[in-house]
């Protein structure tokens, strides 16, 4: 298995974590970030204390989320219950 950067600056294909929580069998959600734990490690742990299924999708130097990003940026969120609208910006997300 390949290793995982742990900065910014590199380019580097991005990484899905997958966390599932027993007794919770809705659609996950999408929880989109950088590799860092910086504006959108509060959606995540509320995502954990709620123990909702969700998929961090977490993104390196490469700007692919450029494509789909309300302004460019992120975190975004994605769920299934939001009818295909996303979620930007970490304290709209929380």
């Amino acid at each position: 298995m390949a290793s995982i950067p742990k900065e910014m600056a590199v380019d580097h294909p991005r990484v899905i974590s997958r966390a599932r929580f027993a007794g919770k069998n809705q659609p996950p959600k999408e929880l989109h970030y950088f590799c860092l734990q910086v504006l959108g490690e509060l959606p995540r742990l509320l995502l954990e204390v709620s123990q909702t299924p969700y998929d961090s999708v977490m993104y390196f130097g490469k700007g692919e989320y450029k494509e789909f990003a309300p302004f460019g940026q992120l975190p975004v969120y994605k769920g299934p219950e939001l009818g295909g609208v996303l979620l930007a910006q970490s304290d709209a997300v929380c």
